[in-house]
């Protein structure tokens, strides 16, 4: 006959199993040997979903807490799963967390989960003020370079910024200008033809194709016609690819914000009027006076307007005489 217990909670539970055998004279005979059960078996984890959380306001970072794994494990004891990173601020991009348990006799139990930090945040444009410039001497324009903006966005980096300026006559016609072309669905709701959604610089050129606006080159210097331009700063922060564990690929980023200031160019130039040539006329025959049709003056301005000079005689407009119902100017001798 042969007996054994077993300690099941035991990770190595050693066993003596006795033997005995009787004869007829009553003689015992023994041997014992030893079964030993050894567990093998790792802790089985159930882990918490995936997270995906936007980075704190103005943060390169998002501040993560974890949620906890489940453990079971065939030796019956309470296990709990700790993790390879602590809680607190996560970078921009996908980062792997591990749990892991392990049990009595050694074993570890693992499970992984992805924590995708986005950054949905787009950068912040501060504009120039807005500026009041004369024209060019003796143009109806003014040369200008534009200020820049002062860039600043949450994942640290300084996105350069492009320039537009509205088609006054495409916005009079659609109600909005370049700046609304910032939100990817604006863009596409209100440009035709744009296909998928425009981001990032590329806002500036569905603007463009769309003939709401023109890029503003830093070179060479731009002109800025008399009146007020519109002009919208974009920028757009790096796109940056990040890997899950399930090996699919991930994108965030490519965030566009703007900002619009007002350039004001006025004409402060006065035309340039050159009078015709001084005239000697004898008075009309038996008249102290002579009526005396004057030729019209030159008239130059820098808006390209076409102007005419009037003529005044004490204070009574008497030229040119292409205006009708003008009397012919006398001029009389005064001895």
């Amino acid at each position: 006959s042969a007996a054994a217990y077993c300690d099941p909670t035991s990770p190595k539970s050693a066993t003596t199993v006795l033997f005995t055998a009787t004869d007829g004279a009553n003689n015992v005979g023994t041997c014992t040997m030893t079964v030993t059960v050894q567990d093998d078996e790792v802790p089985r984890l159930t882990c918490p979903a995936d997270q995906s959380i936007p980075t704190d306001g103005g943060s390169p970072t998002a501040t993560v807490t974890f949620d906890l794994a489940s453990v079971a494990d065939n030796s019956g004891m309470a296990l709990y799963a700790v993790t390879d990173a602590q809680e607190g601020a996560f970078p921009i991009g996908a980062s792997v967390l591990t749990y892991s348990a392990t049990d009595a006799s050694g074993n570890v139990g693992q499970c992984q989960i992805d924590i995708l930090v986005r950054d949905d945040e787009a950068p912040v444009l501060t504009c120039p003020n807005d500026i009041t410039v004369d024209s060019d001497s003796g143009m109806s324009f003014a040369t200008l370079t534009l200020d820049l903006p002062v860039v600043a966005d949450n994942s640290g980096e300084t996105p350069s910024a492009t320039a537009m300026r509205d088609n006054s006559i495409w916005v009079g016609s659609n109600g909005f200008g370049c700046a609304n072309f910032s939100d990817a669905n604006y863009a596409t709701a209100h440009c035709s033809g744009l296909g998928d959604p425009n981001t990032g610089i590329v806002a500036a050129e569905a603007c463009v194709a769309c003939g709401g606006g023109e890029v503003i080159s830093a070179s060479p210097t731009p002109t800025f016609e008399l009146g007020d331009t519109l002009v919208t700063y974009f920028a757009t922060d790096s796109v940056r690819t990040a890997t899950l564990i399930d090996g699919s690929a991930v994108t965030t980023g490519d965030n566009t914000g703007s900002c619009t200031y007002t350039v004001t160019i006025v004409d402060n130039q006065v035309p340039g009027v050159v009078c015709p040539l001084s005239q000697m006329r004898f008075t009309d025959a038996d008249l102290p006076f002579a009526a005396v049709t004057l030729t019209g003056a030159t008239v130059t301005d820098n808006s390209d307007a076409v102007l005419a000079a009037y003529a005044a005689v004490n204070d009574v407009l008497v030229g040119p005489q292409q205006l009708t119902g003008l009397p012919r100017p006398e001029f009389r001798y005064d001895g």
